[in-house]
């Protein structure tokens, strides 16, 4: 199966070939690849992001993609986006368990473990109910985006899994140093150490000597949490006896922690300029050329292929360099199968800190010795890859033969009609401006409808009313908003119920959808946030605004949380021309 980046790369180059008929479906697929290209920085790896703005953006696509025409093409795109952000919510997962179970008997507090084991389960009930919407039979991109809400949901308490492992174990430190190299100046030593914790967020370590401060070095930072980190370094010193001490920072916590060692060393000789290094596991060789560099300056890690794939023809290696230098070849060996007649291979290069997805660079193919050989800048991730092959994989890699959940119903219209029901707070607290900001962002979302779209109006305040049922007739939703008035009290669940119930019964509709405008507080009736669970039980998404400030957001947020759907909150009317944008 492609991992997350893979199939994002995929959805990009699908969109590329969609031709907009007209001018608001351009500028719809313009906004949607600009939200997905966007996200490609988001990536640490291959698999995994670094925080949960991705999800939202992916909703923001899959919103402007409703607005283009719904052939083959953009509805393979959509479901492809789905199942990366499914691959990004299952890796976070994998990776809380094996945190989870790599630091667990160092978890003393109770509380703390059963906030972990909590948190993972809740991460499997949210993809689970992501796997729910995204195998529903109606199709539709309401559908698609609720999923992808679960799994975001899936996503966030996985990495809080993570975070209550972390704040009970936090990190360690251990430092050594080994045999040292005399030049005929300075005396270098080898410093090197490992820090381990369950996230992985110190980037760098700084080194004093006898107090001072001598530099700062970068940590060979796994992208899977759990995972200890190292480094490794070396120290040029005009002196005999130093003593060190090097300062581990955790960038997210703020927690330092510090090691000090004691070194001593004969005298002095010559300094080392040209070097070679290989690792014995991949066979990769570096040679590396550049003012006082040392061995230790450089490291050759291998790196494990997540699966076979059809352009692999390489090991993958991760080199680090803790010092500049001048220039540098990477020397890569071809897997045995490989036949470099075969076609043309390439040595490539991924940077994580670079924009740059993975990219050729200049290679000799030497087929005597059956390696790939490129002089390089600067050091990072490499491999070998048949260019072909590559090629075909960032932009045609899926086989709609067989992955028939890539493959659009033909007989699907262009766009397809929605059930949206208004559900309007008019209770006391509801009075002066926030009655009537509630009214004009409910009359604004009725001028976007479609013509084949339906709404209906809900307002509660002690007591729920049905002003008006679901119809195709815009000018009677709008003429029922006009008719509402503040007073009373807040019955929240009697107001999400009547619509449930009115969608339940007379909905026609693929897509249903509550939008709901108060400001919370409830103080009557049944609970909200069950309402929203039997809405979700019933595929009705609920959208919730927040009108003014010193609102209930709290609340707000559970019901629309519970059925996948979004809080937005606007302090004034002035800002519900943005909100229309985001929720339309």
């Amino acid at each position: 199966m492609l991992s997350s980046l893979e199939q994002r790369a995929w959805v990009l180059a699908q969109l590329e070939d969609v031709d907009p008929t007209n001018r608001k479906e351009d500028r719809r697929l313009t906004d949607a690849f600009k939200s997905i290209n966007e996200s490609v920085r988001s990536y640490a790896d291959w698999s995994r992001v670094e925080a949960s703005d991705l999800f939202g953006s992916d909703r923001s696509a899959l919103q402007a993609l409703r607005h283009v025409g719904a052939d083959s093409t953009v509805s393979n795109a959509t479901t492809a986006l789905v199942l990366s952000d499914w691959s990004l919510a299952t890796q976070s997962i994998a990776d809380a368990e094996h945190v989870f179970e790599e630091f667990e008997d160092e978890i003393e507090t109770p509380g703390q473990r059963r906030k972990a084991e909590r948190q993972i389960e809740n991460a499997k009930r949210a993809l689970d109910r992501g796997d729910e919407r995204r195998s529903d039979e109606k199709h539709g991109h309401n559908r698609d985006r609720q999923a992808i809400k679960h799994y975001e949901q899936a996503w966030k308490h996985a990495q809080k899994a993570i975070e209550a492992v972390d704040s009970e174990v936090g990190i360690t430190l251990s430092v050594s140093t080994g045999q040292h190299e005399p030049n005929n100046e300075t005396i270098t030593y080898p410093v090197r150490g490992t820090i381990s914790a369950p996230s992985a967020t110190v980037e760098s370590v700084e080194i004093y000597v006898d107090g001072e401060r001598h530099k700062t070095v970068n940590v060979s930072t796994s992208m899977m949490p759990g995972i200890p980190e190292r480094f490794e370094t070396e120290l040029e010193l005009a002196t005999t006896e130093a003593t060190v001490t090097v300062v581990a920072r955790d960038e997210s916590s703020g927690e330092e922690v510090s090691e000090t060692i004691a070194l001593d060393a004969p005298g002095f000789a010559d300094e080392v300029y040209d070097i070679e290094l290989t690792d014995p596991e991949s066979g990769a060789e570096i040679s590396v050329t550049g003012e006082g560099i040392v061995k230790s300056d450089f490291v050759v890690d291998p790196v494990p292929a997540e699966e076979n794939r059809s352009f692999y023809a390489g090991p993958f290696i991760h080199i680090r360099n803790f010092s500049d230098f001048e220039s540098a070849t990477v020397e890569m060996p071809l897997d045995d199968d490989v036949d470099p007649s075969d076609g043309t291979l390439s040595v490539y290069k991924w940077d994580q800190h670079d924009e740059k997805p993975w990219h050729a660079v200049g290679t000799d193919v030497h087929v005597e010795n059956g390696t790939a050989v490129a002089t390089v800048d600067s050091f990072s991730y490499f491999s070998v890859f048949w260019v072909d092959n590559w090629n075909d994989a960032i932009t045609d890699t899926v086989n709609l033969a067989e992955h028939p959940e890539y493959v659009a119903n033909e007989t699907e219209g262009s766009i397809e009609p929605t059930d949206l029901a208004f559900v309007i707070d008019e209770s006391g607290s509801m009075g002066g401006a926030r009655i009537q900001d509630a009214k004009a962002s409910a009359k604004r979302f009725v001028g976007g409808l479609y013509e084949d779209d339906r709404a209906a109006l809900v307002s509660f305040a002690g007591g729920a009313t049905l002003g008006q049922s679901l119809t195709t007739d815009h000018g009677a939703v709008n003429a029922s908003i006009d008719q509402l008035n503040a007073g009373g009290g807040t019955n929240t669940g009697a107001g999400l119920q009547k619509a449930v119930d009115e969608l339940t019964s007379n909905g026609e509709g693929d897509t249903q959808e509550i939008i709901l405008l108060a400001d919370g507080g409830t103080g009557l009736g049944p609970d909200p946030v069950t309402i929203a669970q039997t809405a979700d039980e019933h595929r009705i998404t609920i959208n919730t605004i927040g009108m003014g400030t010193g609102i209930d957001a709290q609340e707000l947020t559970s019901i629309a949380d519970a059925t996948g759907g979004e809080f937005y909150q606007v302090s004034d009317s002035s800002e519900l021309p943005e909100v229309f944008d985001r929720v339309e």
